[in-house]
């Protein structure tokens, strides 16, 4: 499964949409973290709160998109069309997976969990700067370009990082 979600990300046709739920992913589980970050230090409530929330958003995204797409279409899904939805979901989902790990690493000693939260959120602004430069990439711009793409991605993420760090620490 997860090597065909890979597979998926590379496919020129698809990957616009499969990489803009990954940022979208990155984006939700970076202002998870943030809120969790000054109220919770057991690593495992953490991660079963990472997986509970992108579970949730993700099955009652699969469900909305497929129930527009039945009353655009007027008609049941078929298989390989319900398929997509869900794949798309799951892979809005992947974008967990690398918190999820640092904190595995935090349950066990072998990072602190506030080098945890820290990674994280650093992940989540290379993920962003990165995409920004295979996006400048995959439309044949010069690198110079895809540099500003790609720090363009990865201050909008640090804008949404600071936003909800500012709202989550309003007391």
């Amino acid at each position: 499964m997860l090597m065909h979600i890979l597979s998926r990300l590379f496919d020129r046709e698809h990957n616009s949409i499969y990489v803009s739920h990954i940022i979208y992913g990155t984006i939700v589980v970076t202002a998870l973290l943030l809120t969790l970050e000054s109220n919770e230090t057991h690593p495992f409530k953490i991660i079963a709160s990472i997986v509970g929330t992108m579970i949730v958003l993700q099955a009652a995204w699969v469900y909305s998109e497929i129930v527009g797409a039945r009353l655009e279409k007027k008609r049941r899904l078929l298989k390989q069309e319900f398929k997509e939805h869900i794949l798309e979901g799951l892979i809005t989902v992947s974008a967990s997976l690398m918190p999820i790990i640092l904190f595995v690493l935090a349950a066990l000693g072998i990072i602190n969990i506030t080098t945890a939260f820290t990674l994280a959120k650093i992940f989540a602004v290379l993920l962003l700067f990165a995409y920004g430069i295979a996006f400048g990439r995959i439309t044949g711009r010069s690198w110079i370009f895809c540099g500003l793409i790609g720090i363009e991605g990865a201050v909008v993420g640090g804008i949404f990082i600071l936003l909800s760090s500012l709202i989550n620490n309003v007391h």
